[in-house]
């Protein structure tokens, strides 16, 4: 069997096996497409050099096998769900190249649907223009946020091994890592104690946006240049907090200023836990869904006083690790039949949808090292995160740092032109400390 490109993929293909549980997070996150379209996406902007188009393709082709589940589909089995390796003829690069590079293109191809129940995982596109763009979606069924980032690594290490070596096929990777090594290695006492601190989310708040709903997908970004995050930094030292603590706080305080809840409320939002830290020294993990989430719930206040706030929610919870609570639920839930589950957690969440009250998100995306991101010659320059497209006008902000810069960037839905998540996002950048002390 040959592919697109004209290799024989049964040269590639070691010993993969056919199926791959579908592990309790994966489950969930398939059920989550209630909520939205379940794709994470990066867009790297090389400053110099040009890729090698061929090497590149025949690269994302051999991601499908060395990580396998990428060459899989999603089967939602009543009892058990599990991944099934597709037949080689759906197998081909999921590697397209555009020639052009303006970025009403890029958002066009990053709002194309991705199927976890019937296509690959992963799909790509080179954008060739003045400057070359290398878009990626990864389904949020095999990856979360720093899955991304171990894709990308993927994808640069063996574009560079088939520089020295064209015929170079990675070996499989091994099992992916579930909550249960997590669990384990945490022990007993650790785990018992998250579950006498673990709460709900709580209720969410009204989304402020009105007349035309849910909108149009929406994508953009902003750029804290090198300065002004030295300026925040500085705060942090200032002050005793964390950049991560700066980046909670701010969002509360641009979800006050835009979304306008009662003055008194407390608003919650869900902050991601990589529960990859809780995995036994020298584990590896390949690209996978390995994180939880942790409900801050805090007060609308100043902006020394809410980010002190911040500061003592979050050391309370790293004494008493609620995730970790969340962790060992899933894995009791999705011990029921899958149809179970579908009925009931399905009911949960058209109910929230139901209710037209939301969680506003923000994810810490960490540290993007482009040290990770090396495709030889060309030099990335920019790196673009985006989160999966809501069903609803649900903000999904994220935040990392990439070239010693701080970057923020939303997806949601939105009017047409795009006002109000401009908007949040002028909002959230203006509460940062990048001035000094706000």
């Amino acid at each position: 069997m040959t592919t697109g490109n004209g290799k024989d993929r049964s040269k590639d293909r070691k010993e993969i096996p056919e199926r791959f549980p579908a592990p309790a997070l994966d489950q969930l996150l398939h059920l989550a497409r209630h909520l939205h379209d379940g794709q994470l996406r990066a867009v790297l902007t090389f400053s110099g050099g040009r890729l090698d188009a061929g090497r590149l393709v025949r690269a994302f082709q051999l991601t499908l096998d060395a990580e396998p589940v990428l060459g899989c589909r999603f089967v939602a089995h009543p009892w058990r769900p599990y991944w099934e390796r597709l037949p080689d003829d759906r197998l081909a690069s999921p590697l397209s190249v555009a020639e052009e590079d303006n970025e009403d293109a890029v958002h066009a191809w990053l709002k194309t649907p991705l199927d976890a129940s019937k296509d690959v995982q992963a799909h790509a596109c080179l954008f060739r223009g003045t400057q070359e763009k290398l878009a990626v979606k990864l389904s949020h069924e095999v990856a979360d946020a720093e899955g991304v980032l171990d894709y990308l690594g993927l994808v640069s290490n063996i574009y560079r091994e088939l520089g020295h070596n064209p015929a170079y096929v990675p070996p499989p990777a091994s099992e992916r890592p579930g909550h249960e090594p997590v669990l384990r290695n945490a022990g007993f006492r650790k785990v018992v104690r998250g579950c006498l601190h673990f709460s709900g989310p709580g209720p969410g708040i009204e989304p402020s946006m009105t007349g035309e709903r849910p909108g149009v997908p929406v994508f953009a970004a902003r750029r804290v240049e090198p300065e002004g995050f030295s300026r925040i930094r500085e705060y942090c030292r200032t002050h005793g907090v964390t950049v991560n603590e700066v980046i909670l706080a701010a969002f509360h305080r641009a979800q006050y200023r835009v979304l306008a809840p009662a003055t008194t409320a407390a608003l919650t939002i869900p902050v991601t836990i990589n529960l990859r830290p809780y995995l036994p020294a020298g584990s590896t993990w390949g690209v996978c869904n390995l994180s939880a989430a942790f409900f801050l719930r805090a007060k609308n206040q100043g902006f020394d006083a809410l980010v002190t706030d911040v500061r003592r929610l979050m050391a309370e919870a790293r004494s008493k690790t609620p995730w970790l609570a969340q962790a060992l639920l899933l894995e009791l839930t999705f011990l029921q039949p899958y149809a179970l589950n579908r009925r009931l957690v399905g009911r949960l969440i058209l109910r929230q949808i139901a209710s037209g009250r939301i969680h506003p998100y923000v994810g810490n995306l960490g540290i993007v090292d482009t040290r990770r991101l090396d495709f030889e010659k060309a030099v990335v320059g920019d790196v673009r995160r985006y989160g999966p497209i809501p069903h609803q006008a649900v903000p999904l902000i994220g935040v990392y740092t990439v070239r010693d810069g701080l970057m923020v960037s939303i997806t949601t839905r939105d009017r047409s032109d795009g006002r109000e998540a401009e908007r949040l996002l002028d909002a959230y950048v203006n509460e940062l400390p990048v001035q000094g002390a706000v």
